[in-house]
């Protein structure tokens, strides 16, 4: 009896050390490659309280955020645009789950009817103005295509209609570029050719962190014209409060499409993401994560204020450069010419 008794009781021990063995993996699991268990609710408390709206839904990241939402399954979705029969917009309206609705985020009046019930937002719209020489001396005030009216004063117009609507968060996706410093070239070129664009999405950045609601500002690298999610040999990386991950050789400056729209859905939800400004780009480290749940756990609000930049210095730093070039080049062109009508005369 004695030798049945303790069989027994060594059974019971090595089935209770199973279940906690079993217990103990699955947290680990959920921690390193899932989302965790305050995330999962979150999701469902998403999918029950209302649609989440996408501005800029049939871009070319856009339509690879909207497919995200609807692949988990993460409540109905609203997408924002300006023709609702052009041939993307239409194909959005095939995606399950999908409402289209008709408006502009340059116009307030439509703002306000398309956040409506929403309680998230995915912002990823972004114009591609060229310059114009008019542009030294025009206001960009009512040019519904400057990045002036669509990246700063629709988004801040977005952000306030969010907060008053009783939504719960917005997660907007601007560049890389705007955390970088002024001068650098990357922000003075597309300053430059793009309509000041780097400026005013900075200072619709300011705009989201005054209006008080709960963001995620993604700062992405360049896009991915190639593979839209991380190739083989690639991983992921995350630099947060609005810092810039590491420079090549260890990242690369680009990222895919579909891992930002990965990130955009994971920060939806994500606690670690409340209030934080995150720079995303592949990366070549190795054992690199090829999702973002790992990197998200470290991540931490935002710490440093987010102050105006002189970007229009830079813009007439990188001018100047230019302008020294081509007369240096016309300089030593002349010279050459000068030189050569020289020795044909001998």
């Amino acid at each position: 009896m004695k030798l049945l008794f303790s069989q027994s009781a060594a059974a019971r021990l090595v089935f209770f050390f199973v279940i906690l063995n079993t217990l103990v993996s699955g947290l680990r699991y959920s921690r390193s490659n899932g989302p965790s268990l305050s995330m999962k609710a979150l999701n469902q408390q998403n999918q029950a309280s209302g649609p989440i709206l996408v501005v800029g839904g049939t871009g070319q990241l856009g339509r690879f955020v909207v497919d995200e939402l609807s692949s988990r399954g993460l409540g109905p979705t609203r997408c924002l645009v300006r023709n609702p029969t052009s041939e993307s917009a239409m194909a959005l309206a095939q995606i399950p789950g999908v409402e289209i609705v008709k408006g502009d985020l340059t116009e307030p009046e439509d703002i306000k009817a398309a956040v409506t019930g929403c309680k998230a937002c995915i912002c990823c719209s972004g114009p591609k103005r060229l310059s114009r020489v008019s542009d030294l001396w025009r206001d960009p005030a009512g040019d519904r295509g400057h990045p002036y009216e669509v990246n700063f004063r629709g988004v801040a117009n977005l952000a306030a209609a969010l907060k008053a609507a009783g939504a719960t968060k917005i997660v907007r996706v601007t560049g890389l570029s705007v955390g970088m410093s002024p001068y650098s070239l990357v922000p003075a070129l597309l300053n430059l050719v793009i309509s000041r664009t780097v400026r005013w999405q900075l200072a619709g950045e300011r705009a989201i962190r005054a209006s008080g609601l709960d963001y995620t500002v993604i700062r992405p690298g360049a896009l991915s014209r190639d593979a839209s999610e991380a190739p083989e040999g690639y991983g992921l990386t995350l630099a947060d409060d609005g810092g810039l991950p590491p420079p090549p050789p260890a990242s690369e400056i680009r990222v895919g499409r579909r891992d930002v729209a990965r990130l955009c859905a994971d920060c939806l939800a994500h606690p670690n993401a409340r209030r934080a400004t995150l720079g995303a780009l592949w990366s070549r480290a190795e054992g690199a994560p090829k999702t973002w749940g790992p990197l998200l756990e470290e991540v931490r609000e935002d710490r440093t204020d987010l102050v105006d930049k002189p970007f229009l210095a830079g813009v007439r730093l990188l001018l100047l450069a230019v302008l020294g070039a081509t007369v240096s080049g016309l300089a030593l062109t002349s010279l050459i010419v000068s030189k050569i009508i020289l020795a044909m005369k001998k």
